[in-house]
């Protein structure tokens, strides 16, 4: 019985130690999007681009849009495939300007 036990702790512990996904909150994930279209907005045009996809270690993007939107932030070419595409369930919006517009 003690082996059993012993072999079940073994593998919850195999299991939680290779689960080491940062937990990141929305407020330092905001910061992150912020910041690499800070990084990138001198480099390229940033008028339809989707900067993080997926934003690393998380389930968030972050894409690139206009306020108010515009027909351009609607197409679908124009978003983050790994949001269209359901491997990242959140994402995060700035202005080309780098100006945060919102969070889903």
């Amino acid at each position: 019985m003690i082996i059993f036990l012993l072999t079940i702790l073994a593998l919850l512990i195999i299991t939680v130690s290779g689960c080491k996904q940062s937990v990141l909150k929305t407020e330092e994930i905001k910061e992150l999007c912020i910041n690499e279209c800070l990084k990138q907005k001198d480099l390229i045009n940033l008028s339809s681009q989707c900067l993080l996809n997926p934003i690393p270690e998380t389930n968030w993007v972050c894409d690139i849009a206009h306020n108010p939107r515009t027909e351009e932030d609607n197409i679908p070419d124009n978003q983050c495939s790994s949001y269209r595409e359901g491997k990242a369930k959140h994402f995060i919006e700035v202005t080309p300007e780098c100006i945060f517009i919102g969070a889903n």
